[in-house]
C-alpha cells in the first residue's frame, strides 16, 4: 500500500516537473531528460521533503522550532542537487521509503494536529523552494515543491 501512494507520488511529482527538468540539471545540460530521470529526480525532492518534515516535527515536539530547518533542509537538499548533477546514484527506492516511514512515524508518535502538520509541511516546502530557487527558476521551484507537498503529505498521513 505504501509503496503504491509512493510510487504515485514520485509519478505526479515527476509529472509536475516534467518539460522544468533542465531546471534542475546542470547548465551544461539543458536538454531533454528522460523519464527515469524524472523519477529519480521526483524521488529525491520527496526524500528531502520527508526527511525534513521527519527532522521539523522532532523540532516542534522538542519546542526547537526556528530557522534551523531551513539551514538543515538547504543543505540537504544542495546535496541530492549535488548528487544529481554529478549523475550519483539517485535515493533508491529503501532509502526513500525508510524516510518515509520514519516521517509518519515521527509525526503519528509526535501526536500533533493536522494544523501542526501543515505548518511543518509549509516550513519544509518553504525552505526547499528556497534552496531550489538558488540555482532555479522561483516559480518553477515554486510549483515543483507545492506537488512535492502535496503528494508527500499524502502518503505520510493518509490524507487525498
Amino acid at each position: 500500500m505504501m509503496q503504491a501512494n509512493l510510487d504515485q507520488a514520485r509519478s505526479a511529482i515527476a509529472s509536475e516537473i516534467g518539460a522544468d527538468a533542465a531546471e534542475f540539471t546542470p547548465a551544461g545540460e539543458k536538454h531533454f531528460v528522460a523519464e527515469a530521470a524524472l523519477l529519480d529526480m521526483a524521488g529525491s525532492f520527496l526524500f528531502a521533503f520527508f526527511k525534513g518534515v521527519a527532522k521539523k516535527a522532532s523540532e516542534v515536539a522538542q519546542q526547537k522550532v526556528g530557522d534551523s530547518v531551513g539551514t538543515a533542509i538547504g543543505d540537504a537538499f544542495g546535496s541530492l542537487l549535488n548528487r544529481m548533477r554529478h549523475k550519483e546514484p539517485p535515493v533508491s527506492d529503501t532509502e526513500l521509503h525508510a524516510s518515509q516511514t520514519e516521517a509518519a512515524a515521527v509525526l503519528k508518535n509526535q501526536n500533533l494536529s493536522q494544523a501542526d502538520i501543515d505548518a511543518i509541511a509549509k516550513a519544509v516546502a518553504t525552505a526547499m523552494t528556497a534552496a531550489l530557487s538558488k540555482a532555479s527558476d522561483a516559480e518553477i521551484s515554486s510549483r515543483v515543491v507545492e506537488c512535492v507537498k502535496r503528494e508527500g503529505l499524502k502518503t505520510i498521513t493518509g490524507a487525498a
